[in-house]
């Protein structure tokens, strides 16, 4: 069996999606696993907040798959954001949204 294959099944076999309600923006977002093209886009971020920006424009989805966030919508947060599109309630979503990567770094610290 190819590489090729086998990242592919390993793709379908663990794409679980949750989803996270956000009341206050109206909307359901889904989140899929993070894959390392996701990583590689987040990681282009230059601050922490850009981060968090970054992670929701990359991995926030609506029910069709389609991000539900545009870089336009980001600049709109960075020039006016504030209460529910403020600094804090970023920083909340995007950690909603990454709480897989810390469960993979606890994984990781137990089999270490």
């Amino acid at each position: 069996m190819s590489i090729s294959k086998l990242i592919k099944e390993n793709y379908e076999n663990n794409n679980k999606k949750k989803s996270i309600t956000l009341e206050d923006w109206g909307m359901t977002i889904y989140v899929a696993p993070l894959t390392v093209g996701q990583m590689q886009e987040i990681n282009q971020a230059k601050t922490n907040f850009d981060l968090c920006l970054k992670t929701i424009e990359v991995r926030a989805k609506d029910e069709n798959g389609n991000r539900i966030m545009t870089p336009a919508d980001v600049d709109e947060i960075r020039k006016f954001g504030m209460g529910m599109f403020g600094p804090d309630r970023i920083v909340e979503i995007a950690g909603l949204i990454n709480e897989d990567m810390n469960e993979l770094e606890e994984a990781a610290k137990k089999t270490s």
